[in-house]
């Protein structure tokens, strides 16, 4: 979880749009599985234009956040 919290806490200002590249291995979010199953749809940007030409993928399993993660990023960010 270490990369989307420190980019997370990058993201300080509201309706400010911020792109990130940074490395990450979806399959080390799900250490107890084989594989994590997603499902894939069509849909929108979610902000205006809201153009129709994104690709979303959605796990089928939440990854939960620590007490501390949270309060790093909530800290972080007011």
């Amino acid at each position: 979880m270490r990369p989307i919290v420190d980019a997370m806490a990058k993201l300080t200002e509201p309706g400010n749009v911020t792109q990130f590249d940074m490395d990450l291995n979806v399959a080390a979010l799900y250490p107890n599985k084989a594989k994590a199953e997603f499902g894939r749809y069509l849909g929108s940007l979610t902000t205006p234009s809201c153009d129709e030409l994104v690709v979303w993928s959605v796990f089928l399993d939440s990854v939960g956040m620590s007490d501390h993660q949270v309060s790093n990023v909530t800290r972080t960010n007011h």
